[in-house]
């Protein structure tokens, strides 16, 4: 079972890259950013993603 893990860390570690701490961008289904999200998120909102449906 550990043998499985460490293999799955490693290839994650291999595949996987980037910033995963930064906090991510909210877009509407029109490709903008959906500042009513965005809003959300920043203050820690349990409803942060969820998007706007008025927008």
């Amino acid at each position: 079972m550990d043998d499985d893990r460490s293999d799955a860390k490693r290839a994650a570690r291999d595949i996987v890259v980037g910033v995963w701490a930064a906090m991510t961008t909210p877009f509407d289904a029109d490709g903008r950013m959906d500042l009513d999200a965005a809003a959300l998120i920043s203050r820690g909102s349990s409803m942060a993603g969820t998007g706007s449906p008025e927008h």
